[in-house]
C-alpha cells in the first residue's frame, strides 16, 4: 500500500503523544488526532512533561489516468513542555482534482476536455506555539494533467 494511501485513510493530520514521567502507568502514550478544517489549541495536561509530535501533510491528488498525487511528508519529534503550555495544530487536508487540500493546498489546472484536470496539491500540517511554527510538513503534489502526465512530487521536509 502507497505512503499517501495510508495518510489520507489512517494518518490524516496529527497525532500527539503524550507521555507523563511521573508514574510507569503514564507510560503508555495517550494519541490525539487533529483532522483537516480549522486549527485547533491543544493544552498540554498536568504530570506531562515531554511530547512525541508525529505530523503529516496531505497528499495529493491523482488524475483520472491513473497517475499518482506525492506523498505528504511525515515529521516527528520530541520536545520538553510544561502542563499548560498551549500549541496550535492545523492537518492539511488531502488535495481533489481539482481542489488543492486545506491549509494551502494548490488547486490542479482544469481542463475543457472531460478527465484531463490536473490534482490538487496537499495542504501542509503545522505545530505552533506562541504565534511560531515549529514544524512544518509539506503537502505532496498533484499528478498532472492529461493521458500522458506525471504523477505529483512527495512534500519534503
Amino acid at each position: 500500500m502507497k505512503l499517501n494511501k495510508i495518510i489520507k485513510g489512517i494518518l490524516i493530520g496529527f497525532a500527539v503523544a503524550f507521555v507523563g514521567s511521573s508514574s510507569v502507568f503514564s507510560q503508555v502514550p495517550t494519541v490525539i488526532t487533529v483532522n483537516p478544517g480549522a486549527a485547533q489549541n491543544w493544552t498540554v495536561p498536568n504530570c506531562v512533561s515531554n511530547v512525541t509530535f508525529t505530523v503529516a501533510g496531505g497528499a495529493g491528488a491523482g488524475n483520472a489516468f491513473g497517475q499518482t498525487g506525492g506523498n505528504g511528508a511525515v515529521i516527528t519529534f520530541n520536545m520538553n513542555v510544561t502542563p499548560g503550555d498551549v500549541f496550535q495544530v492545523e492537518a492539511g487536508g488531502a488535495g481533489a482534482n481539482p481542489a488543492g487540500g486545506s491549509n494551502g493546498g494548490g488547486n490542479g489546472q482544469t481542463s475543457t476536455i472531460a478527465g484531463y484536470n490536473s490534482g490538487g496539491g496537499g495542504g501542509a500540517s503545522t505545530v505552533s506555539t506562541g504565534g511560531n511554527a515549529i514544524a512544518v510538513a509539506a503537502g505532496g503534489g498533484g499528478a498532472g494533467g492529461g493521458d500522458a502526465a506525471g504523477s505529483g512530487g512527495n512534500g519534503g521536509c
